[in-house]
């Protein structure tokens, strides 16, 4: 009976990563989305122009920067109303290795614990 249990929280653990509507796709969707405005910001800098400046120089790319991060608002929106939020065992191994490289485990972790904390506070709120 004990084994069984394994073997099914084992295939739900599966199931919630390859279910496109799971938590761990909502949150690759954000950050992509947000890698994505990180690099058009970046862009812009190296073409010497300020985002601060982008309504008065070129409203169409203003409004594609708008755009994105009414996306991002959105899915950050969606995450915190997932009714379960952030599965604790969304990264089964966070233990760190003096051979992996820390700090992207460390950024990892934080990222993880952000979005878990968001979307507690923010079912509490709805409550």
């Amino acid at each position: 009976h004990h084994e069984s249990v394994i073997e099914l929280e084992e295939e739900l653990h599966k199931k919630q990563h390859i279910d496109s509507e799971g938590f761990a796709w909502w949150l690759l969707r954000l950050a992509l989305t947000h890698q994505q405005l990180y690099r058009m910001k970046s862009f812009l800098q190296l073409a010497g122009l300020e985002y601060s400046e982008l309504p008065a120089l070129s409203p169409r790319a203003n409004a594609v920067f708008k755009l994105i991060e009414n996306w991002a608002k959105q899915l950050e929106d969606h995450l915190c109303a997932m009714f379960d939020g952030c599965p604790s065992d969304l990264l089964p191994d966070l233990s760190i290795r003096k051979d992996d490289n820390g700090a992207v485990i460390h950024h990892l972790t934080v990222l993880i614990e952000q979005v878990y904390y968001t979307t507690q506070n923010s079912s509490r709120e709805n409550k």
